[in-house]
């Protein structure tokens, strides 16, 4: 398999394990053992799903069951940088979606890695020459579908080291980046994409990118160009675009506050001043607060002698305004709020080499799901978006219709089930509240006769 390098043209590398070539899918995808002595860890099976545009090439593979820990990746065949060149990663996901955890801790030791197995009728990766210069734009695409309406966790693949260790591959390996859907409740349903900074920090996109929410398969592609800018496309159409030093933070500001600098002593920060022309009404401090009630009047069996002298209740004051508050005007003096003047930031080193991983070469998903049921397909690294489109169209686009007919077709039977079964119900609760009509019935006669 050739794999593209910054010397040699590179080739459009596709990682599917819905290839037409028949070997097992499982030959090139090895199963973790992370969270398997914790009894937590599920497995990945191959599948089109419940609903599909055709049986086999929809075949992807899906997690289960709930509530586990999924991991699993794929070696990509040779390291490679895409240092001077273009990434596209893309991936197809169909749902349900799970969480991960994008923590990056030092991998363990290598040991062999173990394999899956499966049927032989299962498929591996084909790679598929480009005849196009050596790659100034990285993309990375995947599809996923979400069949179990998911309403909590991610769908996300990671594109990772040399150095990662397949058979311990989880939770703390690191990756290069982490791209991918992500649904928890209404709050969250956005794209993440998560890159690493040459210091090793997982760095969040800025952005917020919404995903899809439905049950139906989506491309997901990041593309991420030598010139330092990238994109974030659903279903081949952009969805955030932008530029990497502006959307992510891989370097510090460029410029900052002067710590030097102090507010001048002649700066009037004030919006409002006292007006000086307004003054105090006279005989406005002398208005009390409260007077006595002038409608009380003492009560008739009130004894001064042995109650004492009476005194009326006491009431606000209509006539009392609080107290005295001068008008303010509009300060003819007013520079708004200071702030320091801004300088060359002496920490900033500019970076054209942002968009820059030297070291790639396995693909995998590491997943959390409560509820079991993703199924991912169609991975793709290349160095060509236009051929990552039309893979997308030939793959995702040349069944999309008829998954969406058969889906609506399952949802219109589930519905239909559903209104029989209410039906049903019905059915029951009025035969028996019938049935107690009649033993009511019954009872009264029996009554009668007793009498």
């Amino acid at each position: 398999m050739s794999i593209p390098s910054p010397r040699s043209p590179a080739p459009a590398l596709t990682l599917s394990p819905l290839s037409p070539l028949a070997d097992s899918w499982a030959d090139r995808w090895v199963a973790s053992d992370w969270k398997a002595s914790e009894n937590a860890a599920g497995a990945f099976t191959h599948t089109a799903g419940k609903w599909f545009g055709d049986a086999d090439a929809d075949r992807g593979i899906q997690t289960g069951p709930d509530a586990r820990f999924y991991a699993i990746s794929a070696d990509m065949g040779k390291t490679f940088s895409n240092e001077g060149k273009s990434l596209v990663l893309q991936v197809r996901v169909f749902p349900p979606l799970s969480h991960p955890r994008p923590d990056a801790l030092p991998p363990p030791a290598a040991p062999s890695p173990s394999r899956l197995e499966t049927s032989a009728d299962d498929r591996r990766f084909s790679h598929v020459p480009s005849s196009h210069p050596p790659f100034d734009r990285s993309r990375a695409q995947f599809s996923v579908k979400h069949e179990q309406k998911l309403d909590c966790g991610g769908g996300y693949i990671k594109l990772m080291p040399s150095t990662i260790d397949q058979a311990h591959f989880g939770g703390d390996s690191p990756y290069a980046i982490m791209f991918g859907p992500d649904i928890c409740g209404p709050p969250t349903k956005r794209v993440h994409a998560i890159l690493t900074s040459k210091a090793g920090e997982n760095l969040l996109t800025k952005k917020t990118i919404k995903c899809e929410t439905d049950e139906l398969t989506h491309v997901y592609t990041l593309v991420i160009h030598a010139n330092d800018t990238y994109a974030v496309l659903i279903d081949n159409e952009v969805r955030q675009e932008g530029e990497l030093e502006a959307d992510w933070d891989f370097l510090p500001p460029k410029t900052i506050a002067d710590p030097e600098a102090r507010k001048p002593e002649d700066w009037d920060d004030r919006a409002k001043i006292p007006d000086e022309t307004d003054e105090k009404p006279a005989g406005w401090d002398d208005v009390p607060e409260t007077i006595p009630d002038p409608d009380a009047t003492k009560p008739e069996d009130w004894e001064d002698e042995d109650d004492g002298e009476w005194e009326p209740p006491v009431i606000a004051n209509p006539e009392f305004k609080g107290p005295w508050v001068q008008k303010m005007i509009d300060n003819p003096k007013y520079k708004g709020p200071w702030e320091a003047p801004t300088i060359p930031n002496p920490e900033y080193v500019a970076d054209a080499k942002l968009h820059a991983f030297g070291d790639l070469r396995f693909v995998g998903f590491e997943l959390w799901q409560v509820k079991a049921g993703s199924i991912f397909d169609n991975i793709l690294v290349t160095d060509d978006p236009e051929y990552a489109r039309q893979f997308a169209e030939k793959t995702w686009g040349a069944n999309k219709a008829k998954e969406k007919e058969m889906y609506d077709a399952k949802q219109a039977e589930i519905r239909a089930e559903q209104d029989a079964e209410a039906k049903r119900l019905e059915e029951e609760a009025k035969l028996a509240a019938d049935d107690d009509d009649d033993d009511d019935e019954d009872y009264d006669d029996d009554v009668k006769d007793e009498l």
